[in-house]
């Protein structure tokens, strides 16, 4: 069993030119969202503790929780095109993680990119790691 998690990000495009007096000027704009997965779990009792460390909102972007459900582990849970996150729980907290395959407008040479954080309160990242992967060079 998994619990996969998906979110709306949406920015606040009124913002970027708000000098940071009076009211800040509204007008959101819905960027799409993650999709994030975390095996070996058979109910919902990590939600809260996960929606502390995904959900995030200010005056210039909001990510909020939209669904949430357990799934079986060979249940399809978000689009071919997407690339969920997987999380893991570590002694120093959660990690997320992923793997997104080299896309063909990519300069060739690249199979493929991960990248891994330690999610923390409020959205929050620390101990960022990203590596772009390349393809084995052909021994002659």
């Amino acid at each position: 069993m998994k619990l996969v998690i998906q979110t709306q990000y949406k920015e606040n495009y009124g913002a970027h030119d708000w000098d940071g007096k009076g009211e800040c000027p509204q007008y959101w704009k819905f960027k799409g969202g993650d999709t994030y997965v975390v095996p070996g779990v058979s109910n919902k009792d990590l939600l809260p503790q996960l929606r502390a460390l995904i959900e995030s909102s200010d005056e210039y972007q909001e990510e909020y929780i939209i669904y949430s459900d357990v799934m079986e582990d060979d249940a399809v849970c978000c689009e071919e095109w997407e690339t969920p996150w997987n999380i893991h729980v570590e002694d120093k907290g959660f990690y997320a993680s992923r793997y997104v395959k080299a896309e063909d407008y990519w300069q060739p040479g690249y199979k493929g990119k991960a990248t891994s954080y330690r999610m923390l309160a409020g959205g929050n990242r620390t101990d960022f790691q990203e590596e772009y992967i390349k393809l084995e060079e052909e021994v002659a």
